[in-house]
Formats: structure tokens, sequence, C-alpha cells
């Protein structure tokens, strides 16, 4: 990642489905929003509420930069509740300066390079980006460090940042997409995933204690409600 875009961007990925592979994969919500290049065209992959499948052909090769939470709307000038569970062309916020920058971009064939043409871009567009908002980024600080066992989240957000529940709620939804009790939902769930990949024979109620569920049926309930998949199912993907 070049270092004048890592105020506003976490990470520089690839994915390139193997040529024997069935292209498709499942993207579980994960609270971030993506700037994407793929098979000519960028494209903007707003937060999603629940899991979603894509393809990809094998083979092919698709690259991104995952927005640094609350530093997508600069980039875009729109609300980001209005490409909530979208996948929208950067043209409808960029104009032709996208095209030609996805024309540019494709021009390269290894995913490396696809990659580093992609920050280049980005780089050539941060003039133009204000600061990111330091204030939805502590909310979403907040919101992915909330424990049950301290008492609702609304009413800790409300102490912390001395807002009305309303204020809260659009910033939230404003920056991310969805308000802090469906951010909060997400998060959990993605600390669910980390906790499952790296546990050594953890049981899952285990698990769902440690991720900050009330019980294993509350962890059923939700993984079921973001990704399709009960925990097991997920545990074993992790896994393999």
């Amino acid at each position: 990642m070049l270092p004048a875009l890592q105020d506003h961007f976490a990470r520089v990925w690839v994915h390139s489905p193997p040529v024997q592979g069935s292209g498709r994969s499942v993207i579980i919500p994960d609270g971030c929003l993506d700037l994407i290049w793929f098979n000519g065209v960028l494209v903007v992959a707003g937060p999603d509420r629940q899991a979603k499948e894509e393809f990809v052909p094998p083979g092919g090769v698709v690259v991104g930069l995952q927005f640094r939470p609350g530093a997508a709307a600069s980039w875009l000038r729109v609300p980001v509740r209005e490409i909530a569970d979208s996948r929208v062309r950067l043209e409808d916020f960029w104009g032709p300066d996208a095209r030609h920058a996805a024309e540019w971009i494709g021009e390269e064939t290894e995913p490396t390079r696809i990659a580093g043409r992609l920050e280049t871009a980005a780089l050539h567009r941060l003039p133009a980006i204000g600061t990111p908002h330091r204030l939805a980024q502590a909310l979403f600080r907040q919101i992915e460090l909330h424990e049950p066992s301290a008492g609702p989240l609304m009413q800790r957000l409300q102490r912390s940042f001395g807002l009305s529940e309303r204020t809260l709620r659009r910033l939230s939804t404003v920056a991310f997409g969805y308000g802090p009790k469906v951010l909060d939902r997400i998060l959990r769930f993605q600390r669910f995933m980390r906790l499952a990949h790296g546990s050594d024979g953890d049981g899952l109620a285990e698990l769902a204690f440690a991720a900050g569920y009330s019980d294993q049926p509350h962890l059923t309930r939700e993984a079921r409600r973001l990704s399709g998949l009960t925990p097991e199912a997920i545990r074993a993907q992790l896994r393999s």
C-alpha cells in the first residue's frame, strides 16, 4: 500500500480463482466498502447486510482497495447508505475519469501490476479528497470494541460522544451504510470468524461467548442470518 493512501485504505487485495475451480465465492458482510477493478471496469462494492454470492471466471483477476471505516463517503461524495447492498460503477461518481483510469489499469495483465496501477489511480485522485472523517472512525472503533456486558450499545455511544441517538444513527448510515446496531451485529460476527479461524479445539459455546454472543443459539441465528450457514459449517470452511 502506498504510504499516502494509508489513511484512506486499509489494504489492497487480489482474488484469482483457480482454473479448475467453480469461480463462485460467498462474500460475508464485514462493514467495509471496496474499490474494485474487474474485467476492465472500476466498481464500488457497497456495504452488505447479508451474504452475497459472486462469480469470477476461473483464472480471472479481481483487484481491490478496501476503504478504511468512514473514508469512502469523501471519495464518492454520497452518503454510503445510498449504495448499501449494491455494486455501482465508479463512473457514476467520477464520470469519464473512472473509465479512463479503468482502461489504463487494464493495460496490465499481471495481478500485482494491476494492483499497483489501481493504487496509482487512487493516488492521482487524492488531492481532490478531503481528510477521513475522524468522528466516524472513532465511532466505528467504539462499536467494534463493544462488549454486551458494558450495557446497551446506543447508551454507551451517547455517553462517549455526547450525541443524540438520532445524530449517531445518521452519522453511521452516512459513513458506513447502516446504523450502529446493524454494524455491531456484523462486526461481532466477523469477530467470531476470526476466533473460529484461530481456535484449536474450542467448542462453539466458548467461541460464541468470546465473540460477544449471549449463547450458542444466538450465534447460530446470527450466522444463518448473515451468512446463510451454520457456525459449524463456517468453522469447517475456515479450517479447510
